[in-house]
């Protein structure tokens, strides 16, 4: 599989990630859950 580059906002800051495609699903949700929390 290929990596990804993507950036991912949690509390109003920009992290740069480089994931697997079969884990960009998971790492945007997770990301969506810790902003709704934060």
């Amino acid at each position: 599989m290929g990596e990804l580059s993507i950036k991912i906002t949690v509390a109003q800051r920009v992290y740069p990630l480089v994931v697997d495609e079969t884990e960009e699903e998971n790492i945007r949700k997770a990301a969506k859950l810790l902003d709704g929390i934060i």
